[in-house]
């Protein structure tokens, strides 16, 4: 706009310098240098004229350009307006999203915080289960010595049975006295081992003496020799068993080798390849000597034991009721079944107190089973195995 009017005051200002010359040259041609000098003045005016025509436009172009430039940094500024107000909103999420991550960071601590509460709550009660534990080991362990010694005094009081009844050189009242020993020992026995049956960690009672003095009551009827029937010679794997025995009530019949040493007492039957076993002092066995314990009894006498159970069942589940209570050192290994002539049966050997002991499970009917306890010296074990199992290879059960 600027420019158009300085084009027309340029415009009006030619033609006002038109008239001029004009008139002047009407007025005569005496002014005709002096025109000639004005016009020449009036060139370099409008020259000059022109040249600030010129600068003129420079001046609108520049500020054009600075209002351009104006508009553009308007713009920026603008658009730097709306980046600060961006970043100010992002600013304002992150602080509400950090005020969000603070209070979760505190819920979890606090949830740590209360697990950890748990945990050293938990921590306590496993150390009081563990101390009870041990508790109840350590009277398991108690139990089990007592069980110990009343099977060292049954042995005793076995062993003068035995020789009273073999021997025959002791009077009849010591040969009663010492019945009525084995009977008092084995009552202490049956009811240790019903003790450990019931799986129940309880204080032991320390068990009595079964010592009494020499008495002259009359044998019991349970306790009386049963008369011995005809020996017949029985050959089982090339062991040669020529000695019978049959208990008291008729139900039990086995073969054994002669110069075996065979007594009855409160259901079970005790056997010993030598009357020297009976002498030794002491609960170690010693070497060349062996020691059998046969028992009868059904799969009730076991807990978790199903009536007519495979007799690997039945071993299995005592073995683990022994080690249950067994001294450290004193496990048994793991049971296996094998086969007593057509028979299915099942043993388990391991250490013992007096030596080594081997378990072997005789199933006799659908619910009734034969158990049979050999001990030896550690070593000799192997030897007098085969011995045993051939003796009950010829156990003959008739029920009442």
């Amino acid at each position: 706009m600027v420019k158009n009017v300085l084009i027309i005051v340029l415009v009006v200002a030619v033609f006002a310098l038109a008239a001029v010359a004009f008139t002047q040259y009407n007025a005569g041609q005496e002014s005709a240098a002096l025109a000639r000098d004005a016009q020449t003045a009036q060139a370099e005016v409008m020259a000059a004229q022109a040249t600030d025509v010129s600068q003129a436009e420079t001046a609108i172009a520049a500020r054009i350009e600075a209002e351009t430039g104006q508009g553009t940094a308007v713009a920026q500024a603008d658009a730097a307006v709306e980046t600060a107000a961006a970043a100010e909103a992002a600013r304002a999420t992150a602080v509400a999203q950090s005020r969000a991550d603070a209070e979760r960071l505190a819920e979890r601590e606090t949830a740590l915080a209360t697990a950890q509460t748990l945990i050293a709550a938990e921590a306590a009660a496993a150390a009081e289960g563990q101390a009870a534990l041990a508790t109840a080991q350590t009277l398991i362990a108690v139990q089990a010595a007592d069980i110990t010694l009343a099977g060292e005094q049954l042995a005793t009081a076995t062993a003068q049975v035995d020789l009273a009844d073999f021997a025959r050189i002791a009077a009849e009242a010591d040969r009663a006295a010492a019945l009525e020993d084995a009977r008092l020992a084995a009552t202490l026995l049956a009811r240790a081992e019903a003790t450990i049956a019931a799986m129940q960690p309880a204080t032991p009672t320390p068990l009595p003496s079964p010592t009494l003095p020499p008495t002259e009551t009359p044998l019991s009827a349970a306790a009386t020799a049963t008369p011995a029937p005809t020996a017949e010679l029985v050959v089982v794997d090339g062991i040669e068993l020529d000695a019978v025995f049959v208990s008291a009530d008729g139900t039990i019949r086995l073969n054994y080798p002669a110069g075996w040493l065979v007594q009855e007492a409160q259901g079970q039957i005790y056997m010993v390849n030598t009357p020297d076993a009976l002498t030794t002092e002491g609960p170690q066995v010693q070497p060349g000597h062996f020691l059998v314990n046969l028992l009868f009894g059904t799969a009730s006498d076991l807990p978790g034991v199903s009536a007519g159970a495979a007799p690997l069942v039945f071993i299995g589940a005592l073995a683990d009721l022994i080690n249950a209570r067994a001294a450290s050192g004193g496990q048994l290994g793991e049971p296996e079944a094998i086969t007593i002539g057509t028979r299915d049966a099942a043993r388990v050997e391991g250490p013992s107190a007096n030596g080594r002991t081997v378990i072997i499970v005789l199933q006799m009917a659908d619910d009734f089973y034969a158990v049979a306890f050999g001990s030896s010296a550690p070593d000799d074990l192997e030897q007098h195995e085969p011995t045993l199992r051939a003796i009950l290879g010829t156990l003959v059960y008739s029920a009442p």
